[in-house]
Order: C-alpha cells, then structure tokens, then sequence
C-alpha cells in the first residue's frame, strides 16, 4: 500500500522553514553580532590608544618648549604665542596658568594640539594627526574584512552544522514512519553521532516508545490467535449440532450465526498466520481471468467481469483467490450494486457504486478490528477483511492501492507482477 495511505497527515499552517535554515541563521547571527561588538571594540581601544599616543608626545613637545630659554625649541615646533589660531575651547582650559591637548580631528588637516598658560600668555604648538587617522582607517578596513570573513565562515558552518542536524532528524523521521508501517527499525541506528546529544535522546525515546507499543500489539495479536485456536473446536461441535437440528426458521438463524462466528475464527487465524511473516507463497505463472472468475464464483456475488486480452503473472493463484473474493464480499457487506471486476494486464481492480471510504479511512489503510465507519453500511464487521487483504498481497508481492471514483464508490486496485504472454506455460 502507498505510504500516503498508511500515514495521517498533520495540520499545516503553510509556512515552513526548515531546521537547517533556523540552525544556521541562529550561528550566523550570534557571530555576527559578537564579531562587530569585538570590532567595535578594538576600533575604540586602538583609536584612544593612538590619540593619547599623540597627546601625550605634543604635551612633551610643549613642555621642552617652555623649558627652552634659547628659542630654538619655539622654532623647531612653531610655537605661537599670539594665541589667534588657538581652538577656544583650548585657550578656556588652559586659563589660570594651566597646560592642556586638544584633538581637531576634522577636514584634511587634523592636529593635537598642547598649549599652556605662562603668565597670561597662551604658549601654544600643533603636532600632525594624519599619521594616526590614516593607522586608525587601516585598523579599520582590517577589521572590517576580518569580521565579513568571520560571519562568512560562521554563515557556512552554521549551514555544515544545520544540515548534520536536520539530515539526523529527517533520518529519524523516516524511520519512525518506516516503523509505523510495521518495519523492524531502530531509530537510534540512523542518528548516529560521537557524542550524545538530544537527538540520541529523541531516538532512544522513539525506540523504547515502540517496543512497548510493538510488544504490547504481539501480546495483543498471541491473545486474538490463541483465542480463536481455542474457539476452532467448539464452533466445529456448534457446526455439526446445528446441522442436527430440525428444519425450520429458528435452525436457519442458528446455522447462519454458527457460520459467520466460524469465519470470523478463521479470519482471526489466518491474520495471526500472516503476521508472523513466515507464509511462503506458491508463484507460478498463472493466467488471470480464470482465477478471478472462480474468485468471484465463490462468494455468490453477481459481479460485471470485463478482461483485456489474455492477462498473466506470476503470483499465488489460491492466494490471489482470497485477496479477490474478500474485496468482493466486502464490496457486497459495505457498498452498493453493480460491483465491476476488470482485468487488464497485470492490473485487477475491484469498484463498488457505495458511498466509498472516509478520508481518514484511506490516511490510515485498513487496521484489524477498525471498520470505515457506518457511512459504509450498518453491516460493517470487523475490519479483517481488507487487513487479510494487504496481508496476502504482501506474501505475493502485490501493490494494494484503495481510492475513491469520481463518480462514486471505493475502487481498489491490484497490482501483480508482470509476466507476458509467452512465458506463460
């Protein structure tokens, strides 16, 4: 049967945006901000280092002019003592006999300045800037391309990092769904990593989820088969006590109701034998019309039988038998009439003109003890008709498709292994 048929689908809002994604934007954005905080910083430190640098060798130039009585100093720094091109602010600071720096770090021409109060004359000198804004935008670059390097590489290891990740959890999600449909998977296996992590966590939880569930359905399917074991005997004494019993209205019923609760042991039976997956399949090239109109003869249901050519294909006549008749009974149990039977190739499919099967109905596929619902029928039984039906199919290696007919009533459809004509003996 499809996956899709097997698997309910959750709600979705619409939007989606994957693990991966979410992962690596989360990296990128923590390198990113801490790689501008620390550039941020290292442009600050580096900037006040150079400007107290450069205060403090015009404060010492200053200083060795005042202390130079010959004049040369005053020459050699271009001290000024007309105080005219002196910034105000510096000339304010330095009043009352004070000495100070001023930084104008503005246009093309920046400058430290270091000027002093002597005897109410500001004695003033410059020292170039340029040197120190042109290291500080240098600095700057640096840090700038080594920070778009940064947040490249933490971009792409979030990404590396992100898709490890989700290819683990898809890993695990297939599993799981894998191990829904019955197969014999440990989730764990396929998120390996060196260390333990959450999604180890998630795995081992999944799989000790399972083992209960899949331990808990094998008591259930040993408590069903032993049961239905043990009815074999005493509804084989009600068989022949019914038939013992005089002609007549009442003997009927009592005989129908033997008969039904006997198959229904018997269907009990064979669902345990296939769930021990040990049944082996007879294939043989085998010519389809046949089977499918001795099929049909069994149940006693009248049936349109429409076949293209000669169909053959290896598989399991007797067991194919089953698969046919049981979706002909069940057509007959929970659809309507007329039911179409039509052969073409390796393809048989089985259509009914009922209500056909609920949409959760087909999410899930047929289960054991859970019918389509009582839009099908009031007869709805107890769902180990189609359940014998998937089980046989997969002994004989068929594909088991249920669907809906546009124009109404469930159709299924049955997919055999091919096998041409001419290899047909």
């Amino acid at each position: 049967m499809r996956s899709r048929d097997l698997a309910a689908k959750l709600p979705s809002t619409g939007r989606r945006l994957s693990f991966q994604w979410k992962i690596a934007a989360a990296i990128t954005f923590v390198i990113a901000v801490a790689s501008i905080t620390l550039s941020t910083v290292m442009h600050q430190t580096f900037s006040h280092n150079q400007e107290d640098a450069a205060r403090a060798a015009a404060d010492r130039n200053l200083q060795l002019v005042l202390q130079d009585e010959t004049g040369s100093m005053r020459a050699l720094f271009r001290a000024t003592t007309d105080g005219l091109d002196v910034p105000e602010e510096l000339r304010q600071a330095v009043a009352g006999g004070k000495r100070a720096t001023y930084l104008v770090d503005s246009g093309d021409q920046p400058f430290v300045w270091a000027a002093a109060d002597v005897n109410t004359q500001v004695v003033a000198i410059r020292v170039p800037y340029t040197a120190q804004r042109e290291s500080i935008a240098s600095v700057d670059r640096t840090l700038r391309n080594a920070t778009i390097a940064v947040i490249a590489a933490g971009a792409v290891l979030g990404v590396l990092l992100g898709l490890a990740m989700s290819y683990r959890l898809r890993s695990a999600a297939r599993a799981a769904r894998k191990v829904s449909t019955g197969a014999d998977i440990r989730v764990r296996s396929v998120t390996w990593s060196l260390f333990d992590d959450e999604i180890t966590e998630l795995a081992d939880a999944v799989d000790a989820m399972s083992d209960a569930l899949r331990g808990q359905l094998d008591a259930e399917k040993r408590v069903t088969a032993n049961i239905a074991h043990d009815l074999r005997t005493p509804i084989s004494g009600l068989v022949g006590a019914a038939e013992l019993l005089p002609p007549g209205r009442p003997t009927e019923l009592v005989r129908d109701g033997v008969h039904k609760l006997r198959r229904l042991a018997e269907d009990v039976i064979e669902v345990a034998r296939l769930d021990t997956t040990s049944e082996q399949a007879d294939i043989q090239s085998v010519e389809l019309a046949p089977v499918v109109r001795h099929a049909i003869s069994t149940t006693g249901v009248e049936c349109e039988v429409s076949v293209h050519g000669t169909p053959v294909s290896y598989t399991d006549a007797r067991r194919l038998e089953r698969i046919i008749a049981n979706l002909i009974l069940n057509a007959r149990n929970h659809g309507k009439s007329p039911i179409n039977v039509h052969v073409d190739h390796s393809r048989i499919t089985v259509r009914d003109r009922g209500v056909g099967f609920t949409e959760e109905w087909l999410r899930q596929g047929p289960k054991r003890f859970q019918t389509n619902s009582v839009e099908r029928g009031p007869n709805s039984g107890l769902g180990l008709g189609l359940t014998i039906v998937v089980g046989q199919a997969a002994v004989i290696g068929a594909r088991i498709d249920f669907a809906n007919h546009p124009n109404g009533g469930a159709v299924v459809t049955i997919d055999l292994p091919e096998c041409s004509a001419d290899e047909f003996d």
